[in-house]
C-alpha cells in the first residue's frame, strides 16, 4: 500500500474511533481466506503509523475487532472498500472467500453488487492488481444508487 494511499485514509478519518474501526475491519478482510499472509500483515502493520495506533492498540484490536460503522461520505466509504480489496490482493489473489467479503461488506457500505463486482474483475484484469482512482471512481459512478 502506498504512503500516498495511507495518508489519505488518515485525512479522510477524523477520530481516533473511526481510525480503530477501519483497522479492525482491515484485520476482518486479512482474515477472510482463513489465511493471514505475510503481505498482507506487512500491509496492515504499514498503516498502523499513518492511522496513529499503537502495536499495543493493534494487539487488543487483532484479539477482538471493533465493530465497523460505514462512513456516511460516499469518497470514504470507496477509498475504504477499495483499500479493504487491495489488502485482500495482497497475496496475489483474491480467492471465492475474500469475495463473498468483499461483496458482504461493500453492501453494508450501502453500495450496489454490480460495483463491488465492478472493482473485484477490473483488479483481477488489471496486469498489476490495481485500479487507478480514475477508474474505481468511474466504476461506482456508473452504479451509483
Amino acid at each position: 500500500m502506498s504512503q500516498s494511499h495511507e495518508k489519505g485514509i488518515l485525512h479522510l478519518m477524523n477520530s481516533s474511533e473511526e481510525k480503530k474501526q477501519f483497522l479492525s475491519e482491515l484485520i476482518r478482510a486479512m482474515r477472510a481466506d482463513g489465511n493471514e499472509s505475510e503481505e498482507e500483515q506487512l500491509m496492515i502493520e504499514a498503516t498502523l503509523e499513518y492511522l496513529g495506533i499503537t502495536e499495543t492498540e493493534y494487539a487488543v484490536l487483532k484479539a477482538d475487532p471493533d465493530c465497523y460503522t460505514p462512513p456516511r461520505i460516499d469518497t470514504e466509504r470507496i477509498v475504504q472498500f477499495y483499500q479493504l480489496a487491495v489488502l485482500v490482493k495482497a497475496d496475489g489473489e483474491i480467492n471465492n472467500r475474500e469475495k463473498a467479503y468483499l461483496h458482504w461488506i461493500g453492501l453494508k457500505m450501502g453500495f450496489r453488487h454490480e460495483a463491488i463486482k465492478g472493482v473485484i474483475i477490473g483488479m483481477g484484469e488489471s496486469p498489476s492488481g490495481m485500479l487507478d482512482a480514475s477508474e474505481v471512481i468511474k466504476i461506482f459512478q456508473v452504479f451509483h444508487n
